[in-house]
């Protein structure tokens, strides 16, 4: 039985911690802000990332200032001493804003619907 993890603080804990030690995961979407790429229950896969990997347009899993952590599409990549990086929704008209690089933890590499990767 796989345990259910319900507090979100708790549940972004595990998922840096599993990327950060080379892990790929598995979690169950929530939400329509990706729609129609990634919908409500899906189930998306994570795999951990270098930075040098990160490229604007990749579906990346990343932690918000406020502690929220979702999985948008990177828009792109401000240049400087201390780089920025803007997320947004697929269906969102506004971005998410930017985070810095140790913000970003993996990168979507999968879904799958109904059961049908």
């Amino acid at each position: 039985m796989n345990p259910v993890i319900r507090d979100a603080a708790e549940f972004g804990i595990l998922m840096r911690d599993l990327l950060a030690r080379g892990a790929q995961v598995r979690y169950q979407a929530r939400g329509m802000s990706m729609w129609p790429s990634i919908r409500d229950g899906d189930i998306l896969t994570i795999r951990p990332l270098q930075p040098k990997e990160i490229a604007p347009g990749q579906v990346l899993m990343f932690q918000k200032g406020d502690g929220r952590m979702l999985v948008h599409r990177l828009l792109r990549v401000t240049s400087g001493h201390q780089p920025q990086y803007e997320f947004k929704g697929d269906a969102l008209s506004n971005s998410d804003g930017v985070v810095p690089l140790d913000s970003i933890w993996g990168q979507a590499i999968g879904f799958e619907r109904h059961g049908r990767c």
